[in-house]
């Protein structure tokens, strides 16, 4: 029984890799702020605990603040992908989504209750004369939930990406077997979700040494080694989950990442390479949090971990694909593809400026 659609008859409206780019930079951008999303949540649920000492509490306000707009990032950004996964690869998309059924839709849900409770902690610090302010379990409990909120999209998420990779086990769902059975039968899904959910306290790590640089002195040096040190911590075992993820895969797959010829190999060993690279630079800041050279470093190198990481991904999900996949008709349009690069780039220069404007507005100029 073949239960894979046929490809749209209508095709898509420019060349594969054109759209293949923008999905690889789009998703780049979307990781970026979704690792402080998620990896953030709860690196908060830990500071909340200690914010009473002067530096936790400097830390926490800041990164309160810089939360819903990574929150608002994430979703701006997120919206892209999702529209070139569904021109490039819509019938696997759209399956799972159907597969998924109201476990999909819930995201929605999550995603609301999670975004608002993060406005609720906002109003409650505002509140001097709150119950809720007073009770440090119930605020606990508050970061608690959104932390796990975030998670549960994640993992929804994840669910969702290896249904779509895995059409063999389609039929199951279709002759009555639950999610959670067919999930169990992807053997990649719960190494691959684990390296989301760790590698977002890595990148989380880095987004904090920074934010702790606008809080003074002590924040900077204490607040940056705390960043830092998750960012550390959660290296090791990153490193083991990967091997295992990759391990997890189908041998067809493995043997088209280890010939060293594809693109998806290619990045795969240079993601290796710079993620070590990586873990040097954060080991120097854990002793030297507020050195300027070494933030951007862990910054830079960060980003170039993230754009390697996601053309693996793309590439892990081409030789998932691969005896499903057929070139699919091209129907040039003129009009909407242009118009699209052109806004692009504006609301990334557009981006840029403003986050340029909010840096220079409060980074501290006595800070190395």
């Amino acid at each position: 029984m073949d239960l894979v659609p046929s490809p749209d008859p209508a095709g898509i409206p420019g060349p594969t890799w054109v759209f293949s780019f923008l999905l690889l930079f789009t998703q780049t951008v979307h990781a970026a702020f979704m690792n402080f999303t998620l990896g953030g949540s709860w690196f908060l649920v830990w500071l909340h605990v200690g914010r009473q000492t002067e530096w936790k509490g400097r830390l926490y306000d800041l990164c309160m603040g810089v939360l819903p707009i990574a929150i608002s990032m994430t979703l701006t950004f997120g919206v892209a992908p999702l529209l070139f996964v569904q021109v490039l690869y819509g019938r696997f998309f759209y399956t799972a989504n159907v597969l998924m059924g109201w476990f999909w839709l819930s995201i929605l849900s999550l995603l609301v209750l999670s975004f608002y409770g993060v406005y609720v902690l906002k109003a409650l610090a505002a509140d001097g004369e709150s119950e809720w302010l007073s009770n440090s379990w119930g605020r606990i409990a508050l970061h608690l939930l959104i932390a796990m909120g975030f998670s549960s999209i994640a993992f929804l998420l994840t669910a969702n990406a290896a249904l779509s990779q895995s059409p063999a086990i389609w039929e199951e769902a279709y002759l009555g077997s639950t999610i959670a059975t067919i999930l169990g039968k992807v053997s990649f899904f719960w190494p691959r979700y684990l390296h989301n959910l760790v590698g977002s306290l890595v990148v989380a790590g880095v987004w904090i040494v920074w934010i702790a640089n606008l809080g003074g002195r002590e924040t900077a040096e204490k607040g940056g080694r705390s960043g830092a040190a998750l960012a550390v911590g959660a290296s090791l075992p990153q490193m083991a989950i990967g091997v295992w993820y990759l391990f997890a895969l189908p041998e067809s797959v493995l043997n088209g990442l280890f010939d060293l010829k594809s693109l998806a190999s290619t990045h795969l060993v240079s993601g290796v390479v710079v993620s070590m690279i990586l873990f040097f630079n954060l080991s120097l800041l854990l002793v030297l949090p507020t050195h300027r050279k070494l933030r951007w470093g862990a910054a830079v190198l960060a980003a170039a971990v993230l754009m390697a990481m996601t053309t693996t991904s793309e590439g892990i999900r081409r030789l998932l694909l691969q005896d499903y996949l057929s070139e699919p008709k091209i129907v040039p349009q003129s009009g909407p593809l242009p118009i699209f690069m052109v806004l692009l780039v504006l609301g990334g220069l557009f981006l840029a400026w403003i986050l340029r404007l909010i840096w220079n507005a409060r980074e501290p100029k006595t800070m190395g």
